[in-house]
């Protein structure tokens, strides 16, 4: 019957809201901290509460806060629990992650200052806990045999001491003694080009070379001894005796006629340390092995 009343008393809830009141609290005003019995503590109390819990917290041990925390766990909801632990965990890795990037980095450029070095007194170097630094390199290659998975910067270490200006007894080392060494070196991340720019001209290790060819060894162990048994054949500004010159050669001779090949053409290692190859063998090396062989 009142359809046609306008009750404006009805209406107000259509009406504009008031304008909002200026915040003059502070955010510290604003949080809500519960108690354990799940009462709001007055912000009047909370540092106070906060330094008696850290003060007990501090005077647990280990074992006790690992039981208070499971006492908590045991009450929350076991999706939240699930949750939390994942979100742990996956900021565990992350954090592992981080660490090997920034300490893979670092390595990378100690190895490329160390390389770019001209010399390095090996001799000289003093390595806590080892009598000399011979000991300490051995026990180096012990680890990378365990651990090292053929580390390409790992591996990289392993090469520096083994240059041809540096003592024989580092490239007997492994060479001779420590074959599961020489053979985890497969790859690395240090130019082969810059370490081999000395050639070998020791009678043992150049025999050492061939018979590691002849066997059929492969990564970077291969590159080396097919860079030092070619050049030392055939570089005329390596300083050969001829009996020994002779005698590489005749051993080169009872490879097989593929190897022979790769180290008649052997050209260089490049930058990528791939081999690279002559197109054919060059008149003055055929001469050089018709005139012996």
């Amino acid at each position: 019957p009142n359809m046609g009343v306008l009750e404006a008393e009805k209406l107000e809830w259509m009406s504009n809201l008031p304008a909002a009141k200026p915040v003059t609290s502070t955010s510290e005003e604003l949080q809500v901290r519960f108690d354990f019995d799940g009462k709001i503590v007055p912000p009047s109390e909370r540092q106070a509460i906060e330094e008696q819990t850290n003060q007990i917290f501090n005077k647990m041990s280990e074992e006790e806060k690992v039981q208070e925390a499971e006492k908590i766990l045991k009450t929350m909801d076991p999706k939240l629990v699930a949750f939390l632990r994942k979100r742990k965990k996956e900021a565990q890795e992350k954090a592992v992650k981080v660490a090997q990037e920034i300490k893979e980095t670092l390595l990378k450029k100690f190895l490329t200052y160390f390389s770019s070095l001209n010399f390095i007194d090996f001799n000289d170097s003093v390595v806590s806990g080892h009598p000399s630094f011979y000991d300490f390199y051995n026990r180096f290659c012990e680890v990378y045999e365990a651990e090292g998975f053929c580390d390409p910067t790992f591996a990289g270490f392993i090469l520096l001491p083994t240059l041809c200006s540096y003592a024989l007894t580092y490239r007997r080392l492994i060479w001779v003694e420590r074959h599961e060494t020489l053979r985890m070196l497969r790859t690395t991340n240090i130019a082969l080009a810059t370490t081999l720019t000395a050639i070998e001209t020791d009678a043992d290790m150049m025999t050492v070379y061939v018979s590691a060819l002849q066997s059929g060894i492969g990564g970077i162990p291969y590159k080396v001894a097919l860079h030092h048994v070619s050049r030392f054949l055939f570089d005329e500004k390596v300083k050969k005796d001829a009996s020994l010159f002779k005698l590489i050669l005749k051993f080169v001779g009872k490879c097989s006629p593929e190897l022979q090949e790769i180290i008649k053409r052997f050209d260089r290692i490049d930058e990528c340390n791939d081999v690279v190859l002559l197109d054919e063998i060059p008149d003055h090396r055929r001469e050089k092995i018709d005139n012996v062989l």
